[in-house]
């Protein structure tokens, strides 16, 4: 079944579409040749009733107001991890910073 008679089929059913969050899409289902399938179907909590609206559902294409990304479980991964490096600085400094200022107002004796 493709990924467009799955969003539609869902839509008889809940016009929210959010029990399409997370569903797994395989190669064939975006018309798109994906290196690392499956991908993932994310966001699509916020899409209101789309009834009415056609054509064929393409990587990354918006059709009416909804919005399809297919991200490789591998990128997000990567991106995560990327997050995590550049973040650890900024945690470390804010750490250092808050234990440093906490211990100078204990040494002056003030709140």
């Amino acid at each position: 079944m493709a990924l467009k008679d799955r969003i539609f089929s869902v839509l008889e059913q809940d016009s929210t579409l959010q029990t399409l969050v997370g569903t797994n899409i395989y190669q064939g289902d975006l018309g798109e040749d994906f290196d690392n399938p499956p991908a993932i179907v994310a966001d699509f909590a916020t899409v209101r009733n789309v009834m009415g609206c056609g054509g064929e559902i393409l990587y990354g294409e918006k059709i009416c107001n909804i919005s399809i990304y297919a991200i490789s479980q591998k990128h997000v991964l990567l991106f995560m991890m990327l997050f995590k490096i550049l973040y650890l600085p900024i945690w470390i400094y804010q750490m250092l910073n808050f234990n440093l200022l906490s211990g100078m107002k204990m040494l002056n004796g003030t709140d």
